[in-house]
């Protein structure tokens, strides 16, 4: 069996984008140069993977399990030219973590590791927590950061950070107090915003009003500074940041608390650089 990397990246276009006509233009090439791959593509693993639609299309059981795993094979194949090209594989960690903690917990602790190794590439790969549980499983990363999601893991993990959930909005509203009317940024359902959607239910009688449901805890400060709502972000996402324009505002009832955790393969000992890695960033909460 031979695979195309070009078909297989038409594939992932295809599924990014739900569209021949849109993947094309993703990749700079012929509705039909795409159409042609994806055909190559099942012809070769012998099974379908895409079920043409008139303005879009749908992916079979073994196209949805492709999509998941192909993103993962081009990270590889990425590391291994690297080290082809230097000749020697070179001093590397790699880490998986979501946007927010790479953005707000990361840079200080690459820093720090790059200068007790040097020569050292750290590779960061981004991802939801699901995600990143994935890339440790199948040792795409050999550590992955992640908020605790309370999901069962088939990883070993550890806690290396606690803290609390805060709510922010902008500066120029006059109104710093909570009220039952107030508009909420949430991201979706995880047990901490459940968990608050029940405290508020129970202190002021009533579901909270939600402006926007919003991915990333970044962009729900970026919402709340812009005076759309009030936004419920774990308080990380504030560490060492000049917050123009926002301000915590004060909670009548307990908010939720949250925990970060490192997660490596299981019974798979951690390389120096890794296991540094790990001390740097629990460190990291303890100041």
């Amino acid at each position: 069996m031979v695979i195309s990397l070009v078909d297989l990246r038409y594939f992932v276009s295809v599924y990014s984008e739900k569209n021949f006509a849109a993947a094309a233009r993703r990749e700079h090439v012929t509705p039909s140069a795409v159409s042609q791959g994806i055909r190559r593509l099942e012809a070769s693993l012998g099974v379908p993977l895409v079920v043409h639609g008139k303005n879009s299309c749908q992916f079979t059981e073994q196209g949805v399990i492709l999509a998941r795993k192909a993103p993962d094979i081009f990270v590889l194949l990425e590391s291994t030219c690297q080290e082809v090209k230097a000749g020697q594989p070179q001093l590397q960690v790699n880490i998986g973590a979501s946007q927010s903690i790479a953005a707000s917990l990361l840079p200080q602790c690459i820093e720090q590791l790059s200068k007790e190794f040097p020569g050292l590439v750290p590779r960061i790969c981004l991802g939801p927590t699901t995600r990143v549980r994935h890339w440790v499983e199948e040792q795409v990363v050999e550590i992955g950061v992640a908020l605790d999601d309370g999901a069962q893991m088939n990883v070993e993990s550890k806690v290396v950070g606690t803290g609390q959930f805060v709510l922010v909005m902008a500066k120029s509203k006059s109104r710093v107090s909570l009220e039952n009317k107030t508009p909420f940024l949430l991201t979706e359902d995880r047990p901490e915003v459940l968990a608050f959607k029940d405290a508020h239910r129970l202190h002021f009688k009533c579901e909270p009003r939600i402006f926007a449901v919003v991915e990333g805890w970044e962009c729900l400060v970026q919402f709340a500074a812009a005076g759309l709502g009030c936004a419920l972000v774990p308080d990380y996402v504030l560490f060492g940041k000049n917050l123009t324009g926002c301000m915590q505002v004060p909670c009548p009832f307990p908010l939720p608390k949250y925990k970060i955790r490192a997660l490596f393969k299981n019974k798979r000992h951690l390389s120096p650089t890794a296991s540094r890695f790990l001390s740097i960033l629990t460190h990291r909460f303890e100041l």
